[in-house]
């Protein structure tokens, strides 16, 4: 009887694991990494020389990727973390990459909440050649 408990404990912590398809998880495997970018942000970028807020929004390219501001394309390395590859604005280009944390808190019932959500990146730009500097953005939820 022990053994047949021991190999159904085993059985069961197998079958509640999961080994997402890439571009899921991870949790349940259903989510998208994408889908926790997509939404509404509340904006800063800082360029050389200049400071600004707005309001931002972010949507799913597919499971694995996401525009920003609907202009900026970003590929999803895993679930909190993306890099921008160059891509090309008029005379301009840009690259980069950028993370997305979020802050925990545990109720009194145990159960775990998202209090809050922040997505930091930064980007190089380059105009007609030459280097003209970095580019920094947060994005709070």
């Amino acid at each position: 009887m022990k053994k047949l408990l021991f190999t159904f404990a085993i059985l069961a912590a197998a079958l509640s694991s999961c080994d997402c398809k890439h571009g899921y998880g991870p949790n349940d495997c259903k989510e998208t990494w994408a889908s926790n970018y997509t939404g509404t942000w509340n904006a800063s970028l800082s360029c050389p020389d200049q400071f600004t807020t707005f309001t931002s929004a972010i949507t799913e390219e597919s499971a694995t990727s996401i525009r920003i501001d609907g202009d900026i394309y970003a590929r999803l390395d895993d679930w909190n973390r993306f890099t921008i590859p160059q891509q090309n604005f008029g005379n301009g280009s840009i690259t980069g990459s950028g993370t997305l944390t979020e802050t925990h808190q545990t109720q009194p019932n145990g159960a775990i909440i998202v209090t809050t959500r922040r997505i930091n990146f930064s980007f190089d730009v380059t105009v007609n050649g030459q280097y003209q500097g970095t580019c920094s953005a947060t994005y709070l939820e």
